[in-house]
């Protein structure tokens, strides 16, 4: 009885070993290995830090790849990939270990020393924010794009080089070189740099961040500061164009949010709409202000003054 017992579990011993080695065998079968390695300038480690997550791209010597996209939320992880990766004119194709993950692919575009991770998607994306000045941006806080980690102080010239399918996009490329901060909350940022260059006189420039953020606003949430504030950069600038309907439209959308203090030209454009007898306007405007201000007492008497017809204490003749 005692030598079937340790037959019988000899066996089953023999069995599970056979069965690890076996899985292994499987396991280096199927398992992608890299043609050659990769060169050396392309190694590293490339990435983006939001306000909400972040992704990490790491490409190994070996040709390895790991993926790793993760949330702010408790630092749990979204997403994550491993596998080995070739790359031919600086189109780089992953190929994963799990067999339940597709193989997919993207681009390594250089920038003067930088060189940024882009896929398929990203390109009109990458053209639209050189065109704000959100690109080359300063440091790796970006709310998008990847960038080699080793090269993020680096300021690039010129144009990065898109691979030939994209490269139509940066013929006409006329990108804003002022006024951008860097830092998290891009939107946020794209609304403050439009009030600095309306009061620096690039009335163009930040006429593109200022409807850039209204456009961006239908699908994620920039904030009652920056809503209000591009929205009376745009009616100022509408004013100085004679386009008196259109800055009251302005005006009176800039009223569903307020910020407790804004820097916007908000002044220039209330004398202004007063003094082309769009009172209604302004005095909506006011009423919206008196719940917001710190001295609800002051604003009322700028609405008494508006309605006995004399130039209220907040209306300035110089908006600077």
């Amino acid at each position: 009885m005692k030598n079937s017992v340790r037959t019988l579990t000899l066996s089953l011993f023999a069995l599970a070993i056979l069965s690890i080695l076996f899985v292994l065998y499987l396991k280096i079968r199927v398992s992608p290995t890299p043609a050659k390695l990769p060169p050396a300038e392309i190694l590293g480690r490339y990435g983006y830090d939001t306000s909400f997550g972040g992704f990490q791209l790491t490409l190994s010597t070996n040709g390895v790849y790991e993926l790793h996209r993760y949330s702010s939320a408790g630092g749990s992880e979204q997403e994550r990939s491993e596998g080995i990766y070739t790359i031919k004119e600086r189109k780089v194709q992953f190929t994963p270990n799990h067999s339940d993950q597709k193989p997919w692919e993207g681009y390594l575009v250089p920038w003067g020393q930088r060189t940024y991770f882009l896929k398929d998607g990203d390109f009109e994306r990458f053209y639209r924010a050189i065109q704000r000045g959100e690109e080359p941006r300063k440091g790796g806080q970006s709310d998008d794009f990847a960038l080699d980690n080793d090269k993020e102080t680096t300021q690039p010239t010129g144009l990065p080089k898109f691979p030939q399918a994209w490269q139509h996009l940066l013929k006409d490329i006329r990108p804003i070189t002022k006024g951008m901060e860097p830092g998290h909350a891009f939107l946020y940022r794209e609304a403050k740099s439009a009030v600095i260059l309306y009061k620096q006189g690039y009335l163009q420039d930040a006429s593109r961040y200022a409807l850039d953020v209204i456009q961006r606003s239908n699908y994620c949430e920039p904030g009652e500061a920056s809503t209000h504030d591009v929205n009376i950069v745009l009616g100022a600038i509408a004013l100085k164009s004679g386009k008196t309907q259109k800055a009251k439209e302005y005006l009176l959308q800039a009223t569903q949010s307020f910020p407790v203090r804004s820097s916007s030209p908000y002044q220039y454009l209330l004398e202004g709409l007063w003094r082309a007898g769009e009172t209604d306007a302004v005095l909506t405007y006011i009423e919206a202000l008196i719940k917001k201000e710190d001295d609800p007492e002051r604003t009322a008497n700028w609405k008494s003054s508006v309605q006995s017809g004399k130039v209220p204490a907040l209306f300035v003749l110089d908006e600077n």
